[in-house]
C-alpha cells in the first residue's frame, strides 16, 4: 500500500474511532499492520486529534497507548520514537486550556503515571508532560455545577467509564517476553519459597485422595524425618 493510501484508509479508521476500546483498538492494529508509513500516520493522528472535540481527545490517549503496548511487542521503535519526541505537544492538545482541557487533566496524568511506571519514555520526557499539565491547571477556570449541561455531564460520564477500563487492564497485562518463552515460569519458579512440613503434609493428603492405595504415609514419614534431621543438624562456621 503506498503511502497515500494508507493516509485516507488510516483517516477513515480514526473517523470511526470512538471512546469504544474497539475502535481504538482497530486504529491501532491498523497502524501496526502499516508502521512501515508510521511518519505519514502518526501526522494523521496529530491532525485528527487538533480537530477533534475536547471529549474526544481522550481516544487519541488511548491510541497512543495501545500503539505503544503494540510496539513493544513488535519490537518496533518508531511510533515510540515519535510520541516521545511530541509528549508534551501531545498532552498540550489533549488537555487544551479552559474548563472542558480541565477535565482531561486527571486520566491524562493517570496515563503517564503508568508510562513512567513502565518506563515507556524517560523521566525527564515524563516530567515535560506533567508540567504541561500543571500549567493548564493553573491557567483554566475551575469547573461547577453549571459549567456543562446535563447531556455534556453524562456523556463525560461514559467517556470516564472506558478510560478506566483501559487504566485497570493496566493492572493485569503483562510486558512483552524478554528472555525467551519460558520468562514468565522462569520468574514464577524463582519466587516460590522452599518447602516446610506443611508443604508436605498438604501434598500427601492430595495424593491419597487420588491414589488411596499407595503408602503415602511412608513418604510423609520420611519426609518429616529428613526434616528433623537438618533442623538438628548444627551449622558450621
Amino acid at each position: 500500500m503506498d503511502p497515500f493510501q494508507a493516509r485516507l484508509d488510516f483517516l477513515r479508521f480514526l473517523k470511526k474511532m470512538s471512546h469504544y476500546q474497539a475502535t481504538q483498538k482497530d486504529a491501532c492494529a491498523f497502524a501496526i499492520c502499516h508502521r512501515v508509513h508510521c511518519e505519514d500516520l502518526f501526522s494523521c493522528i496529530n491532525e485528527s486529534l487538533e480537530e477533534a472535540k475536547v471529549i474526544h481527545r481522550l481516544n487519541y490517549l488511548n491510541l497512543y497507548d495501545y500503539m505503544t503496548e503494540a510496539s513493544l511487542w513488535k519490537k518496533f521503535t518508531g511510533y515510540t520514537d515519535l510520541i516521545r519526541q511530541n509528549l508534551a505537544g501531545i498532552v498540550a492538545n489533549i488537555v487544551p486550556e479552559g474548563a472542558e482541557g480541565r477535565l482531561n487533566i486527571a486520566n491524562t496524568r493517570k496515563v503517564l503515571s503508568i508510562w513512567r511506571e513502565k518506563g515507556y519514555h524517560p523521566d525527564a520526557v515524563i516530567d515535560a508532560a506533567e508540567q504541561v499539565l500543571r500549567e493548564r491547571e493553573q491557567s483554566s477556570p475551575p469547573v461547577t455545577a453549571t459549567t456543562f449541561r446535563k447531556e455534556e455531564i453524562l456523556k463525560r460520564m461514559e467517556y470516564d467509564r472506558e478510560q478506566h477500563k483501559r487504566i485497570r487492564e493496566h493492572m493485569w497485562l503483562r510486558p512483552p517476553p524478554q528472555q525467551g518463552i519460558n520468562s514468565e515460569f522462569e520468574e514464577a519458579w524463582a519466587n516460590i519459597s522452599e518447602n516446610d512440613e506443611i508443604n508436605y503434609d498438604e501434598l500427601m493428603t492430595d495424593n491419597y485422595r487420588y491414589i488411596p492405595s499407595y503408602p503415602w504415609h511412608e513418604m510423609l514419614e520420611e519426609a518429616q524425618y529428613a526434616l528433623q534431621l537438618d533442623s538438628d543438624t548444627p551449622e558450621t562456621l
